[in-house]
C-alpha cells in the first residue's frame, strides 16, 4: 500500500501542503518541475526537497521567489552568490535581502534593497550599516530606516 500512495501525485501534494517533509518519502517528485511548482505554491518549505537542479534553475527559483520571498532560502549556493540573480529577486520581492545572506555585505545589492524596503538596512552587514552613503540612500527612501543604521551613525544624527 505504501508504494501506491507514493505514486498518487494528488495525495502526495495534499500531504506536502500540510507537511513539506513528507516529500522525503516521495523523492521521485524532486525533479518534477510541474509538481514542485504546485508544491511550493501550497507550501514554500517544499523547496527544501526540490532537486539541486531545480534549486539552481534561475527561472524556476525566480518564479518561486515571486510567490514567496522565503523561497530565496532554498536557492542553490551558486545562485545565492550571483549578484544579478539577487538583484532580480529584489525586483520581485523587496524583503529578499533578509534571505540573501551572501549579499548582505555587497554595496550595490544593499543599496538596491534599501531603496525598496524600509527594513532592508537591518539585514545589511555592520560595515554597510555604518556606511554613510548606504544609510543616506535608505533614509531618502524611508526616514524610519535610520533606526537600522549602525550605532555610531545614529549617535551622530
Amino acid at each position: 500500500a505504501g508504494e501506491g500512495i507514493r505514486e498518487d501525485e494528488a495525495f502526495v501534494l495534499a500531504c506536502a501542503e500540510v507537511r513539506a517533509d513528507t516529500l522525503l518519502y516521495a523523492a521521485r517528485y524532486a525533479e518534477d518541475r510541474g509538481f514542485m511548482t504546485r508544491a511550493f505554491r501550497a507550501n514554500v518549505e517544499c523547496l527544501r526537497y526540490a532537486s539541486p537542479d531545480l534549486r539552481g534553475d534561475r527561472a524556476f527559483m525566480l518564479e518561486a521567489i515571486s510567490e514567496h520571498v522565503g523561497a530565496l532560502e532554498w536557492v542553490s549556493e551558486e545562485l545565492h552568490r550571483d549578484k544579478e540573480f539577487v538583484l532580480s529577486a529584489l525586483e520581485r520581492r523587496r524583503g529578499a535581502l533578509e534571505y540573501a545572506s551572501c549579499m548582505q555585505d555587497h554595496r550595490e545589492v544593499v543599496v538596491a534593497a534599501v531603496r525598496r524596503s524600509r527594513v532592508a538596512l537591518g539585514f545589511a552587514s555592520n560595515r554597510l550599516r555604518a556606511d554613510k552613503g548606504v544609510v543616506l540612500e535608505a533614509v531618502k527612501s524611508f526616514g524610519e530606516a535610520l533606526q537600522f543604521a549602525h550605532k555610531s551613525l545614529r549617535e551622530d544624527a
